[in-house]
């Protein structure tokens, strides 16, 4: 062999034995010693071919040990994606744990960026939100030059988190991302409901309704395909909130007829109490206070110690109620009953409390208190794109600062309410 191939050749080896991660001590074992083999890495010495040879075919069984670990690593990566797709906690666990002894883990960046992502879904599920932001963080400026798959899995997980924090103008616009990089052979049909029904979810919130209802669709279609009624279900009450949202009534009276006959069908009542809840709400848009309380009344019944955000929900509707029908008592009670779970309750108060303090300023007429926190008001119901319900707060403020004289102040007042007023409606359509 040529010298200066020799030479090249010891530059070649020690790239390839850094690049699996070997000692000079375990590729020199048998071979030769680890002085020399130094030496010929720093182009010092020329070895013979045999040695040569037996170096090579050394680093090329080190690469099928690595090419078979890193198949293992990657079966059992799918495997714990699919267990939290499917709720299998057992098996999640027990493979989470044999993940993180895996030895390939830090040798192969695409199945590491991969985990990574995978355990966005594991640590939402988890209820470990903190945990899911710092990968959101440590992924953002890598996440584009990563597998398409990667980078769908990315964005419906990060849209995932925004919609669990309530952002969701961030979640819808993680799910947007998703959608363009939707590859409908690899998934099944459940996982294309799954994702339209979130992205449906996320443009409700914000107001997107027509593509609400388009996406809602989709996601119930792909439900029907798949014969599964508890997730047909759940399209089914997404699809009443939007109508009834779009003001179409009679469309939202029907799918809550046909989520509540899918209900009884499949025995699962587990979103009996949503079903409730927006038949109160629908009531409430069409005047009927009456019937709209004994539906919330009945989903606060419905709640239990693990739905303490429901039970909330569903006092705050309680209190809009009351005041709407003058029952000041009957509307502080609730407020003292949801002040009470708030204060058991770090995480629901930082998502409640502006809420409950801005409709226990409303009802004990506290206008003072009401116009020293506008600011912080504006600021939450902007964030939830809850546009409707701010400019009907800013109305109020204005209607009283301009029956004591406070004419300037009304002004600005009433015409905020009527950009916001404006705002809401330029969303739905």
């Amino acid at each position: 062999m040529d010298p200066l191939l020799l030479k090249y050749t010891g530059k070649i080896i020690k790239q390839n034995r850094i690049s699996k991660g070997m000692k000079q001590k375990e590729l020199a074992k048998g071979i030769c010693s680890v002085s020399y083999l130094s030496k010929f890495e720093k182009g010092l010495v020329l070895p013979n071919e045999e040695v040569i040879e037996q170096l090579k075919e050394k680093l090329s069984a080190e690469d099928r040990l690595v090419k078979q670990k890193n198949k293992s690593f990657h079966y059992n990566l799918e495997k714990f994606h699919i267990a939290i797709i499917e709720k299998n906690n057992n098996e999640m666990e027990n493979i989470y744990k044999q993940l993180n002894l895996h030895s390939s883990l830090n040798q192969h960046e695409e199945l590491l960026y991969r985990y990574e992502v995978y355990k966005m879904l594991y640590f939402n599920y988890k209820g470990e939100i903190n945990k899911t932001k710092r990968i959101i963080d440590s992924l953002e400026e890598t996440i584009n030059v990563l597998p398409e798959d990667v980078r769908y899995y990315f964005h419906c997980y990060s849209g995932r988190y925004y919609y669990y924090i309530q952002d969701f103008q961030k979640s819808y616009e993680h799910y947007s991302k998703a959608e363009t990089l939707f590859y409908y052979p690899v998934l099944s049909l459940k996982e294309k409901g799954d994702f339209f029904y979130s992205l449906a979810m996320a443009c409700c919130q914000i107001n997107k309704l027509q593509m609400a209802l388009t996406k809602g669709k989709q996601s119930l279609s792909f439900y029907q395909s798949d014969y599964n009624i508890k997730s047909s279900m759940e399209a089914h009450v997404l699809l009443g909130i939007a109508y009834r949202k779009n003001a179409q009534y009679q469309e939202a009276l029907d799918q809550y007829s046909n989520a509540k006959k899918a209900m009884v069908l499949c025995q699962d009542y587990s979103i009996h109490y949503i079903i409730e809840h927006n038949l109160g709400y629908l009531n409430s848009k069409l005047g009927f206070s009456e019937e709209s309380l004994e539906f919330f009344k009945k989903c606060v019944e419905l709640t239990n110690e693990s739905q303490m955000d429901h039970k909330i929900h569903s006092i705050l509707s309680l209190t809009h109620e009351y005041y709407k029908l003058g029952l000041k008592q009957e509307a502080i009670k609730w407020i003292n009953e949801a002040s009470s779970i708030l204060e058991q309750n770090e995480g629901l108060r930082k998502l409640y409390k502006v809420e409950l303090l801005t409709n226990k300023l409303l009802i004990t007429q506290d206008w003072n208190k009401l116009e020293e926190n506008i600011m912080e008001i504006i600021h939450h119901y902007e964030g939830k794109a809850k546009y409707y319900d701010l400019s009907i707060y800013l109305e109020k403020l204005a209607e009283k600062l301009f029956s004591i004289s406070r004419y300037k102040k009304s002004a600005n007042y009433f015409q905020l309410s009527l950009q916001y007023f404006k705002k809401s409606q330029k969303e739905i359509n």
